[in-house]
């Protein structure tokens, strides 16, 4: 969490937050499922800046063979009267000092597909896809995708 309210009249800001998670596990995989909720506020004198958020997020990851594996995540965050979220995006289009109002994202989803290889214990390589779609609190569409290569070396 960051700030909402202006710098000049913003000193503290909180978050507090409540989550759950299920997980259900099997020889060859795995599917979790997170949501909760968040409530924003700070001291903010010149405007009531109090947010409420829920967020959720379900993932599923499959062994194809014994060293590859297929993932497949739907994530998500409303947030009605708007927070900071960077997503896809930049962080200076969404949580620097300057960001306008209407900045502010009210919701944003995000689709993520992917594949990992491990070819050893300590080196996996992974790719993901991602669609993410969600809308400012001025009404603006954000849409952004994303592809990614990761290597992890465990060391």
């Amino acid at each position: 969490a960051r700030a909402v309210g202006r710098a000049n009249a913003t000193t503290t800001f909180q978050a507090k937050m409540v989550e759950l998670d299920l997980e259900a596990v099997w020889r060859t995989g795995h599917l979790k499922v997170f949501g909760g909720a968040a409530r924003y506020d700070d001291n903010d004198t010149t405007a009531n800046n109090r947010r409420d958020a829920w967020y959720w997020s379900v993932e599923g990851v499959q062994n194809l063979t014994e060293k590859l594996y297929a993932a497949a995540r739907y994530s998500g965050i409303s947030a009605p009267a708007g927070l900071p979220m960077v997503g896809y995006d930049s962080y200076s289009n969404n949580m620097s000092e300057t960001t306008a109002r209407g900045s502010i994202t009210k919701d944003l989803q995000r689709v993520s597909i992917g594949l990992g290889y491990h070819f050893s214990p300590k080196l996996l390589l992974k790719t993901e896809y991602a669609i993410e779609q969600g809308t400012r609190w001025s009404g603006a569409a954000r849409n952004n995708r994303f592809f990614g290569t990761e290597v992890g070396l465990k060391f």
